[in-house]
């Protein structure tokens, strides 16, 4: 499979096609994030609006995915009721608020979950100029981004399908570096641990594009990592921007990760193994935060699991070129969040910030997890190039035919069965990292 759906590149160890080996193309990755293996280099390129990835999906004579071009009418079909709805819905608010074509907008709700409300908040503020920023990033085109965001996010949760059944579920409180902010965070014991055991740990940081997301919209998942990993996850409801810029949520996150290297025994857990795993924006955070970790000499992680990460923000590759415009994030979401996140005066460059760049030796173990329709799809390749070149063990899988955030949506029919075999995918990843052994001190 993976040689029909990679017909041209460079074939790279560390990249996978929906878990077998594949091909990275060669003109999808600059030259500093070239693959050690350049044996087969070729600078063939494929035909117009087409990856060699994407040979398998059907397509029309203009070489667009003919999947993309419009919603589907079949009430029937899984979410397509909701669909309609919510594409005649959002009609009168896109004609009275941009003159964007409605059938554009429409198309991505075909695709995934979060794309098909969050595009549509793309479409409504892709119109208002950002006025200039106050320190705290709020202003009138961020506040209604980030409310806008929050709701849409929190009306999917019903599709990310049933929780599973746990032992134990903990809401406890992280004492920050501020005395008067407690950090939530919610703690998963799996379903079959024994009591007296103690269980390797996942630090688990939702998504969301850094305005959205909570304990809630990621509850299904994080039990399902727990109990499939048979760990501790904790879940950490960090600070949100706009009202929380950076770097507030990644401050979050590392002290979560103190607090648990000196404190997981009193839950069951073992702070000699501990992971940190999240998707989307919560990806970036978690990239963020290995990094961090080494530079202040710990504590320690075990591996970092990374759902399609943002880990550059100058959206200048192929699949931004192929997808920026038609798929979940669009470059007007990407914009806005840019806008509601970063401080003015912090370089969206920052490694902490886009983990692409920086110093990426004695970094954990990786996994780098995307879809094949996400506009982040390059860049996630390039990101385990990096990591590789930089002497860490990583690898990145792409899964054909699907969008950002379809992991989350896992038990959703539509997505099965690629989210679950991602799931599986990240769970194996994480047993064979807890059974290796316990992690040593970072080096200085």
């Amino acid at each position: 499979m993976a040689a029909e759906a990679a017909q041209a590149g460079v074939r790279c160890p560390h990249v996978r096609l929906n878990g077998a080996p594949g091909r990275r193309a060669a003109y999808a990755v600059r030259a500093t994030a070239t693959c050690r293996d350049t044996r087969a280099r070729t600078s063939r390129s494929p035909a117009p609006g087409r990856n060699p990835i994407d040979a398998r999906l059907p397509s029309d004579e203009s070489g667009r995915f003919a999947g993309a071009r419009r919603i589907s009418r079949d009430s029937s079909a899984p979410g397509g009721l909701l669909r309609i709805r919510l594409a005649r819905a959002i009609r009168p608010l896109l004609r009275t608020r941009c003159r964007c074509r409605t059938t554009e907008i429409e198309s991505m709700f075909a695709w995934n979950f979060l794309g098909k409300r969050c595009f549509a908040v793309s479409a409504v503020h892709s119109i208002v100029e950002p006025s200039p920023a106050t320190p705290d990033r709020i202003t009138d085109s961020t506040a209604a981004f980030a409310r806008d965001m929050r709701t849409s996010y929190r009306a999917m949760i019903p599709s990310a399908g049933a929780p599973d059944a746990v032992k134990q579920v903990l809401a406890i409180s992280v004492g920050a570096r501020h005395p008067d902010r407690d950090i939530p965070v919610r703690v998963y014991k799996p379903e079959g641990s024994r009591d007296e055991e103690r269980l390797p740990t996942v630090l688990f940081v939702h998504g969301g594009g850094f305005v959205s997301g909570d304990l809630d919209t990621h509850d299904v998942l994080a039990r399902a990592i727990a109990n499939r990993a048979q760990a501790l996850v904790l879940s950490i409801d960090y600070r949100l921007a706009p009202e929380f810029p950076f770097p507030a949520g990644l401050d979050d996150i590392y002290a979560v990760l103190q607090w648990a290297a000196g404190h997981l025994d009193t839950l069951g857990g073992d702070a000699t193994r501990i992971a940190i795993s999240g998707d989307s924006a919560g990806a970036t955070l978690s990239a963020a935060t290995a990094m961090l970790a080494r530079d202040r000499g710990g504590p320690p992680l075990i591996a970092q699991w990374l759902m399609y990460p943002s880990v550059s923000n100058d959206m200048d590759t192929p699949s931004w070129d192929e997808l920026g415009d038609t798929h979940f994030p669009t470059r007007e979401v990407m914009r806005n969040v840019r806008h509601s996140y970063v401080p003015m005066e912090t370089s969206p460059h920052a490694p902490l910030l886009a983990p692409i760049h920086g110093n990426h030796a004695d970094l954990p173990p990786a996994l780098i997890q995307v879809g094949q329709l996400d506009p982040l799809r390059d860049e996630n390749i390039s990101y385990a190039s990096i990591l590789n070149k930089a002497g860490v063990e990583a690898s990145v899988t792409v899964y054909e035919g699907q969008s950002h955030g379809f992991i989350q949506f896992f038990k959703d029919k539509s997505n099965h069965p690629r989210g679950e075999t991602a799931l599986d995918d990240g769970v194996r990843f994480l047993r064979e990292r807890f059974a290796s052994g316990a992690t040593q001190p970072p080096r200085r």
